[in-house]
């Protein structure tokens, strides 16, 4: 089977798109998901790449990168942040999936474009090999058991019997906590309404501290999480007087939640107080299991191991790059600050 690809035009192929990735892409959100990632991302209008069969002109994937403003040592910087590959069932061999990849990262590789990163599956990291390009870093999710009535479950049949051994072992869990809480000398609280330009602060202080970092703004924050069509999410910040210390982001999956984002500097009492905001918001109201999915260098880590978060399993991340002034300070996992808002939906 003969393979052609071109770019996607966004605004006059947007039927197609969408028709295609969610026939193709599981958990793919529709038309409003499209619109929200492809068309308002305010870093940018994301662009696509489709591979068609020649002989039948089909569509039979679609690769996407999507615009994020980024510093690198200190200066802003426009990246692609990579999602959405997919394949038709029957054309899912490394062949068509390479050419399409290829095709997506054509502009990073000779140039044009000064990186892009991706949080591949592991099809998608036998894509990368083929090409070339090796890992960079491993994503560890850490994983912090708030209520034990599941695990429990598992091991008792009996619900009266069940009933007793959790409760014994949540109220175990919650004092453990609580006084971790207890050390905190500030207090989170939700966010009453959206960012605003006080966290143009703390973006500065992040283009200090990492030298690979996302751009922050109040705009990608909001879009991010707050206009965000597939999922709920919940935002702390600890204030010091009316400045912005810190803010954490998290995200609701059913019976358990995922720490998105949390930043509040070198000030390690902010950070405590937001994790205490968060255990507590989430035990109380029966959240089962809190993730957080970091680098394996990132300075958040012994912070979270502290409140109890273990490692579970880990998955790859990658920086694609050509070659040249940025391409050693990219690649190195320990220049980055990535967190799980960083990814593409």
């Amino acid at each position: 089977m003969a393979i052609r690809t071109r770019e996607v035009d966004i605004e006059g192929e947007r039927e197609l798109m969408i028709a295609f990735l969610g026939e193709h892409l599981p958990g793919h959100g529709g038309a409003a998901h499209f619109d929200w990632l492809y068309r308002n991302n305010p870093d940018g209008t994301a662009r696509a790449w489709l591979a068609e069969d020649v002989g039948t002109n089909e569509p039979v994937g679609v690769a996407a990168a999507f615009p994020r403003r980024m510093r690198v040592c200190r200066r802003e910087t426009l990246a692609w942040n990579l999602g959405d590959f997919a394949i038709r069932k029957e054309y899912r061999s490394l062949g068509p999936a390479v050419i399409l990849q290829r095709a997506c990262l054509e502009a990073v590789l000779e140039g044009r474009v000064p990186f892009a990163y991706d949080h591949p599956s592991s099809n998608m990291t036998a894509i990368y090999k083929r090409m070339g390009i090796s890992e960079t870093a491993r994503v560890v999710r850490f994983a912090k058991p708030l209520r034990v009535d599941e695990k429990v479950s598992r091991f008792i049949k009996y619900n009266v019997v069940v009933g007793g051994v959790a409760g014994i072992g949540n109220v175990v869990l919650s004092i453990a906590d609580r006084g971790r809480s207890l050390r905190c000398r500030c207090n989170a609280f939700s966010l009453d309404g959206r960012f605003d330009d006080r966290v143009s602060v703390l973006e500065r202080e992040m283009a200090e501290e990492f030298q690979v970092v996302g751009i922050r703004s109040a705009a990608y924050l909001n879009w991010r999480y707050l206009d965000n069509p597939l999922y709920e999410h919940e935002i702390l910040t600890v204030e010091d007087d009316s400045r912005l210390a810190g803010y954490a982001v998290i995200r609701h999956e059913d019976d358990d939640a995922r720490i998105m984002d949390l930043y509040a500097g070198k000030d390690r009492a902010a950070t405590e107080a937001l994790l205490a905001g968060i255990v507590e918001t989430l035990r109380r109201r029966g959240t089962h299991t809190l993730s957080a999915p970091l680098l394996e260098s990132s300075p958040l880590v012994p912070v979270i191991k502290n409140w109890g978060f273990h490692a579970r399993d880990t998955a790859p991340f990658v920086v694609s790059t050509a070659a040249n002034d940025t391409q050693n300070r990219v690649r190195d996992a320990q220049s980055w600050f990535l967190t799980a808002g960083d990814r593409d939906v």
